[in-house]
């Protein structure tokens, strides 16, 4: 981004190279972007091109990538989809043996098997929580508000609804914590906003929350931390219950760094200084999935879980990745009969997601075919449905859909293998 920049440009493009690496350069699989252009542009006598997903989407991708190493290696690009292009999907290759024998002069493709890098393995439970009493009926409750909220949304005439994503942040931090929608309801309560009716329903609610007993979930998360000799990241997505966590924690004595979007650049480097060195426990927001590699630490635990699977996918990468020594240990909790229940088993079981290579998911998602993400349907199914039978057939039929977006990823993959490798 530095070199492409105004400023930049003209000067790097002046200059004639004797060899240009171009690291990730999956991302100029689009010969419409500005990044395809401006490298296209570079005056280079050799080019070396590094990349795990030459292809992520369709051949087209692949296309682009040699039309720079190599310029008209493929002919023109209505050729190569003429001659190489399935008819019924432009991510299934015809003609793979003629391709991978043009490749072979341009392209190198190692397995990770192929090499003597050891990556470590990957180990995941699920702990299946029941809720206590007191929490059964504060989550019927809050649902059931939030079915009947949804169909009130605010309108000229009614401007004191609650609008969706208020309804949908409601339903997700009841699945993180109590304290965390407490808080929340709290908030909306004391701002005097919300009157009548609805007033009356969330401070019934907050009421509720407020005299909800330790959930089973934290419990159990003292007995993880407590048997382990390990360090532990904890991840959740919210503030309130990062600090209901980090207030129970400190008080059996563990030592905790806290991370999240608030604290500035230097505040964010001494805490995961702190916790390489010193402290057990860093609790971490989804902000802790950015950019940071924490490959000393072994061991994570999923308080929460979000409905956007790829925020998992990142938060699976800052300990599973190269340079990490040891195998790894994801821990997820989830409380029995709830959404996040049904989201786990989507994620898990349907698609494998916890054992899925990182950049997979993406690919496997795609498959659906949806202008939607897989977060915001999973929103109409919780909004949309009537009742808990409804939501439970609507989230088994997603699954099927996505078994149906796993074996189709699987089936593209095995084809294109036939392309980018040679045969065994």
């Amino acid at each position: 981004d530095t070199a492409k920049s105004q400023k930049n440009q003209k000067s790097v493009q002046n200059i004639p190279y004797d060899l240009l690496i171009v690291d990730e350069a999956h991302k100029l699989k689009n010969k419409k972007t500005q990044n395809w252009k401006f490298v296209n542009s570079i005056r280079a006598k050799y080019l070396l091109m590094l990349t795990a997903t030459p292809i992520q989407n369709d051949l087209i991708e692949l296309f682009n990538l040699i039309a720079i190493l190599k310029p008209g290696l493929l002919s023109t690009q209505q050729k190569f989809k003429n001659d190489f292009l399935s008819n019924s999907d432009k991510r299934m290759p015809k003609n793979p043996v003629k391709l991978r024998e043009m490749l072979s002069e341009i392209m190198i493709r190692h397995r990770r098997s192929d090499t003597l890098i050891k990556f470590p393995q990957r180990f995941v439970h699920t702990e299946s929580v029941a809720l206590n009493d007191d929490e059964a009926k504060l989550y019927e409750e809050l649902t059931e508000f939030i079915r009947r909220r949804y169909f009130t949304l605010p309108t000229q005439n009614n401007p004191r609804g609650i609008n969706r994503l208020t309804l949908i942040l409601l339903q997700k931090l009841m699945g993180s914590s109590t304290q965390a929608l407490e808080r929340a309801l709290a908030k909306m309560v004391n701002s005097n906003f919300y009157k009548d009716d609805f007033g009356h329903s969330l401070r019934k609610l907050l009421d509720m929350a407020r005299n909800t007993r330790l959930s089973r979930k934290a419990e159990i998360m003292l007995e993880l931390v407590g048997s382990l000799n390990e360090k532990v990241i904890i991840f959740t997505q919210f503030r309130g219950t990062q600090d209901f966590l980090h207030e129970i924690l400190e008080k059996k004595g563990y030592l905790i760094s806290i991370f999240n979007g608030q604290l500035s650049q230097s505040e964010k480097d001494a805490c995961i200084e702190a916790f390489r060195n010193k402290n057990q426990i860093l609790i971490s927001t989804e902000s802790g999935g950015e950019g940071r590699n924490l490959q000393f630490c072994k061991v994570m635990i999923n308080y929460d879980l979000p409905w956007n699977p790829m925020r998992i996918e990142q938060r699976i990468g800052r300990i599973h990745r190269l340079g990490q020594t040891q195998d790894v240990h994801i821990i997820n909790l989830s409380a029995k009969d709830t959404i996040e229940s049904y989201v786990l088993e989507l994620l898990d079981r349907k698609i494998n997601l916890f054992r899925l290579i990182i950049g997979e998911l993406e690919m496997i998602l795609g498959n659906l075919h949806s202008k939607k993400t897989l977060e915001q349907i999973i929103i109409d199914i919780v909004t949309l449905s009537p009742n808990r039978e409804t939501m439970k057939r609507k989230f088994q039929n997603l699954g099927d859909k996505l078994e149906q977006a796993l074996k189709t990823h699987q089936d593209i993959t095995q084809a294109q293998e036939e392309v980018l490798h040679d045969e065994e």
